[in-house]
């Protein structure tokens, strides 16, 4: 509860003093109505025999008229602060999640199967867990269930002064083992969090349209459902095996009821001796009934304590972003190095660097290649700061890249990735987030969509450049190719606007034979007055670089032009006329 309040009160102070004294009004207003309720039936019962009985039973009867005014009003009230603190309370939560997996510089805590388990917590995912923002209207409810059992008790107090001590003592042991019960139920589903979230992966597959074709190709329904089914119960089953002693609960009820069974005794006793009024007797009944809101509260008590550990979890993850750190580059002027670096993976056994040296000039074409896994990709990696180097370190124009603003740096960069980003949004979206964070260029858009050979396809879609790129959220899908043609010209739209780093990671891989001679025909043009690096397993587009460097076992064992490369007859050379005599072979 605790944690849930915190929460409250980091989205809106002023709304949850509102709701507070909401939650005061809908608590008070069942106790005044007994209260109410009582009196005028004390009143109509003295009719004949009191002259100020009517005068009572009026005023009892506005006061149980405006109770039930006010009580509706702040349902209403309740209702929609609830609902308001709940949509606020899940925006935190999803921009805190967001912040820790977006502020880190690098990308290495994706891959954390621990950090994977906090955000998937976070967010209430998994079985026996509530969304966080459930949270909101338990918390609002078990409050003012608390907070009218406490009133109940002191009105139950006037009566019989006694009367509530053995009832709270009754109800508190009762509710203390219960929701003990459900705290260990929710330890038990929340330290099985890994099995509950890959139960969730196959449950996506299930349902997943990138994944359909093969589920049905290769009859995999079947097996998903068996592969979900046993995540499931590995992450249920000490949950499903646990097995409570019926014995402490047993006697706390046993315990109740006799608390119950006394009060009334001596409630009715008195009443009948004159000592307790009718009225008093009617106030009486139901305050003790009511007093069962200080033991176990049901349903919202089980929302509040499945939520409770997302937003805990969610709380820790939420952290202020980090300030911008180091200087903004300017280059390179002079060119970038990697000065005996090293980098493995975690988990992995290989380095796709060991103490690895390279230098780029800036405004040369490098091309890198290399066997599969060599570690052509980790190298853009680190370059981009997505990992840092285990030893070692990259310069740009002899400063340490770790010194230069993260973000700063970035906007240097123009990068095709391999596996590049299909955003189910416009054709516009989908180029100009090149350069998130500035006004479109319409100019630079246009330029950059003609130099990757995407302007014919823009022309061709249905509402140009706001042709929503999804079957989904649109009515258009593009092929590969065109989407490796809009992916190109993403990067050459942020060399547009100030990027001088262009990094094409097997830019042609998707494209058809004419699509890729168009590109080499624009390759020199494209990479002009750039610091150029290419990753490409096509020798065709990588002898047009200046200079070609083949990577094996983390580190550069040949650098040269083709030609020089050729010559010295080694790996490149091999490869070189392995693809040519393959390409002479199919025509």
């Amino acid at each position: 509860m605790t944690a849930v309040l915190r929460m409250l009160l980091a989205v809106s102070r002023r709304k949850v003093v509102a709701l507070a004294a909401v939650v005061l009004v809908q608590a008070l207003a069942p106790v005044a109505a007994v209260v109410a309720v009582g009196h005028l039936l004390g009143a109509v019962v003295a009719l004949r025999t009191d002259p100020g009985a009517p005068g009572r039973a009026w005023l009892a009867f506005a006061l149980l008229a405006a109770v039930w005014l006010a009580d509706q009003l702040a349902q209403f009230a309740g209702a929609a602060l609830t609902a308001r603190l709940s949509r606020l309370v899940a925006e935190h939560i999803t921009g805190a999640v967001l912040a820790a997996s977006l502020h880190p510089v690098g990308i290495g805590h994706l891959e954390d199967p621990a950090r994977a388990d906090q955000f998937s917590l976070a967010q209430g995912l998994g079985a026996g867990s509530f969304p966080p923002a459930a949270a909101v209207a338990a918390l609002t409810q078990v409050a003012a269930i608390r907070l009218q059992a406490l009133a109940t008790a002191v009105t139950l107090a006037s009566v019989l002064w006694w009367a509530p001590l053995p009832l709270i003592l009754g109800w508190v042991l009762l509710g203390r083992r219960v929701a003990g019960q459900l705290r260990e139920q929710v330890r038990a589903v929340q330290a099985e969090t890994a099995a509950l979230r890959q139960a969730t992966y196959f449950r996506t597959l299930g349902l997943d349209l990138g994944a359909a074709k093969e589920v049905r190709v290769f009859g995999l329904g079947g097996w998903l459902a068996d592969r979900f089914t046993a995540c499931w119960l590995a992450g249920m089953g000490e949950l499903l095996r646990r097995r409570d002693s019926r014995l402490p609960l047993a006697w706390r009820t046993a315990l109740l009821v006799g608390s119950y069974a006394a009060v009334l005794t001596v409630l009715v006793d008195a009443t009948l001796a004159g000592r307790v009024s009718i009225t008093g007797l009617t106030i009486a009944i139901p305050a003790a009934i009511a007093m069962s809101g200080f033991g176990w509260s049901g349903d919202p008590q089980w929302t509040l304590a499945g939520a409770a550990p997302a937003i805990q979890q969610a709380l820790a993850l939420s952290e202020p972003a980090p300030p911008r750190t180091g200087r903004d580059p300017d280059g390179p002027r002079v060119g970038i190095r990697f000065e005996d670096v090293s980098f493995g993976y975690p988990g992995r056994p290989d380095r796709p660097a060991d103490r690895l040296n390279l230098r780029i000039p800036a405004g040369q074409s490098l091309a890198i290649v290399g066997a599969n896994g060599a570690g052509k990709t980790t190298l853009i990696k680190l370059l981009a700061r997505l990992y840092e180097p285990d030893a070692g370190r990259i310069t740009v124009d002899g400063v340490d890249l770790r010194e230069l603003d993260a973000a700063g740096w970035r906007r240097q960069l123009a990068i095709v990735c391999q596996d590049f980003i299909r955003l189910e949004l416009t054709a516009r979206d989908n180029v100009a987030c090149g350069r998130s964070g500035t006004p479109v260029d319409e100019a630079a858009l246009a330029a950059a969509a003609s130099a990757a050979g995407a302007a014919d396809l823009i022309a061709t879609l249905p509402r140009g450049w706001d042709t929503v790129l999804s079957r989904r959220f649109g009515d258009t899908e593009l092929s590969g190719g065109q989407w490796q043609k809009l992916a190109l010209a993403r990067a050459l739209y942020a060399v547009r606007l100030g990027a001088r780093v262009l990094v094409l990671d097997e830019p042609t891989a998707q494209l058809d034979a004419a699509a890729e001679a168009e590109l080499y025909a624009r390759y020199l043009e494209l990479t002009r007055g750039l610091t150029t690096v290419l990753i490409s397993h096509r020798f065709n587009t990588v002898r047009l670089a200046d200079r070609i460097v083949v990577l094996a076992g983390g580190r550069i064992v040949e650098d040269g032009s083709h030609d020089e490369l050729i010559r010295a007859g080694d790996w490149y050379a091999r490869m070189f006329r392995l693809q040519a005599d393959r390409l002479a072979a199919s025509t």
